[in-house]
C-alpha cells in the first residue's frame, strides 16, 4: 500500500529509497476509474507485494469541534479544518503524514494544528444514491499531536493539555478519502478524539502526565454542513462475527519491500459492557467494552485484553461521536466512532523471520452505515461496519513492559481492519 510521487530525487536516493522503489506502483491517478486494488491481497502471506494508492489530495473542509463532560454533551464549535495533501513515508509502508489546521469558522483564527500519520488500510466502494457509478473509498487509521497556540483558560474545542508551551494532546481516529467514478473528484472525511486524564494522561503510564481534563473528552470532525450535518451521539455497536479483511504488519522486509496482509479466518467482535469511563458511571453509555479476537488464515491472530482497573482499557473500548444524517450526500448516514485498546497480536510476517508475540495498544475508528457496501470479488459479503486500527506501541511478550506507555505518536508496526 505504499504510493509515491516523485517528489524530489533527493527522497528516491534517501536510506531505503531505492530499494522502495521496488514497493511503488507508479500508476497514473485512478481518474473516474473503480474499482483499483491496493495490491495487498494479490499474495500469500509473508510475500511481497506493490502496493498501489492514487495521490491524495489537500483538503479544506467545513467541520465541527465537540466537547464532552462527564461523557454528556458540553460543547459545538463551528471550525474550518484544513488538511494537506498526505506526503508518503519512507520507511513505514503506506504511511502518510499530513498538516492539520484547526481554525474558528467565526474569526479565521488558528485553535489547534498538528502533523498526522495516516496509515493506510484497505479501500472498498460505496453506491451512492444519486449516482449509477460507485465511489471507491481509501481508509487511513489517523493519530496525531495536536498543539495549539492559544494562551489563557482554554474553551471548546481545545483542551487545556494542547496549550503551548504546557503539553501536546495526542488525538486518534481516521481519515476517509473517496473518489467519485463519474466526476474523478475526492471527498474527504476526518475524525479525530482526544480521551480524559485516565486514557492520555495518567502518571507512570503517559509520556504526558497529569490532570488536565479527568472528566472531560474532544473531537474534530468534518465535514459538516447544511446539506450534511453531523450530530454528536450515542451509537452502540452491535455483536458480530468476523469473516472478512484482514491484519498485516508494515514493516517493510529486508530488501525494502511491502508484505501481503494475512485474511482473517474467523472471529468475534463482542460487546460487553457500555457505560462512561470518563468518570465511571452506568450513563451516558458513551464507551463500550468489546471483546475483540480472530485468527488469520496463515497463524497470526490478535485477541484484546482486559487489565482494567489497572489499565484504562476494558478489552477494545469504543467510543461515539455521532453520525451525519443524509443519505444522498457524502458520506451518508454514517455512525462515527473510534476505538483503542491493548492486544495480544501474533505476527507471522516478522522481519526476523521468526513468529513473533507482542503487546500492542491500537487506536483507530469504527464506522457503520452510510451508503451501501459493494463486496470486491469472491469471498464473505463486506457489512456496512467498518473497524480500522492502527498500533502506537508494540513490546515482545518476551521482553520487560517499557514504560510509558501512552501519550504521543509513536512508530505503528501492525494494523488490524475487520468488518464486524
Amino acid at each position: 500500500m505504499i504510493y509515491r510521487s516523485l517528489l524530489s530525487l533527493r527522497n528516491l536516493l534517501a536510506p531505503l529509497g531505492i530499494l522502495a522503489l521496488g514497493v511503488l506502483s507508479l500508476a497514473p491517478p485512478a481518474d473516474a476509474q473503480c474499482f483499483v486494488p491496493d495490491g495487498y491481497d494479490s499474495a500469500p502471506c509473508c510475500s511481497n507485494v506493490t502496493p498501489t494508492l492514487p495521490t491524495f489530495p489537500a483538503s479544506s473542509l467545513p467541520g465541527k469541534g465537540i466537547c464532552w463532560t462527564n461523557c454528556a454533551l458540553s460543547g459545538q464549535v463551528c471550525t474550518k479544518i484544513s488538511l494537506g495533501a498526505p506526503i508518503p513515508s519512507t520507511a513505514t509502508c503506506t504511511q502518510y503524514t499530513s498538516i492539520l489546521d484547526v481554525f474558528d469558522c467565526s474569526s479565521g483564527a488558528t485553535l489547534m494544528k498538528g502533523v498526522v500519520t495516516l496509515d493506510y488500510t484497505r479501500t472498498w466502494n460505496e453506491q451512492v444514491p444519486t449516482s449509477s457509478l460507485p465511489i471507491q473509498v481509501w481508509r487511513f487509521a489517523a493519530k496525531v499531536d495536536i498543539v495549539s497556540p492559544l494562551s489563557g483558560t482554554p474553551a471548546c474545542p481545545v483542551p487545556s493539555c494542547a496549550l503551548t508551551p504546557i503539553s501536546t494532546a495526542f488525538y486518534y481516529g481516521y481519515v476517509d478519502y473517496s473518489l467519485d467514478c463519474v466526476t474523478g473528484a475526492f471527498d474527504t472525511v476526518i475524525v479525530l478524539y482526544h480521551g480524559c486524564d485516565e486514557f492520555t494522561h495518567k502518571p507512570g503510564f503517559s509520556s504526558v502526565p497529569g490532570a488536565y481534563h479527568p472528566n472531560s473528552t474532544f473531537a474534530i470532525v468534518a465535514p459538516d454542513t447544511a446539506a450534511n450535518p453531523f450530530v454528536p451521539g450515542v451509537n452502540l455497536p452491535t455483536t458480530g462475527v468476523l469473516m472478512n479483511e484482514a491484519m498485516r504488519s508494515v514493516t517493510p522486509n529486508a530488501i525494502g519491500t511491502c508484505l501481503a496482509e494475512e485474511h482473517i479466518q474467523q472471529g468475534i467482535f463482542q460487546p460487553l459492557v457500555s457505560g462512561c469511563l470518563c468518570p465511571l458511571s452506568l450513563a451516558p453509555p458513551q464507551q463500550s467494552g468489546v471483546r475483540l479476537s480472530a485468527s488469520g488464515m496463515c497463524g497470526g491472530s490478535f485477541q484484546s485484553l482486559n487489565l482494567w482497573p489497572a489499565a484504562p482499557w476494558y478489552e477494545l473500548v469504543t467510543t461515539s461521536i455521532g453520525r451525519w444524517t443524509n443519505t444522498s450526500t457524502y458520506p451518508g448516514p454514517e455512525k462515527a466512532s473510534v476505538a483503542e485498546g491493548l492486544l495480544l497480536y501474533t505476527n507471522i510476517c516478522s522481519t526476523s523471520g521468526a513468529i513473533e508475540t507482542s503487546f500492542d495498544i491500537f487506536y483507530g475508528g469504527f464506522t457503520g452505515g452510510g451508503q451501501s457496501v459493494i463486496t470486491p470479488g469472491p469471498g464473505p459479503t463486506l457489512t456496512s461496519n467498518f473497524l480500522d486500527l492502527a498500533s502506537n506501541y508494540s513490546n515482545l511478550v518476551t521482553s520487560p513492559v517499557v514504560f510509558p506507555l501512552y501519550g504521543t505518536v509513536a512508530a505503528t508496526d501492525h494494523l488490524i481492519y475487520v468488518n464486524p
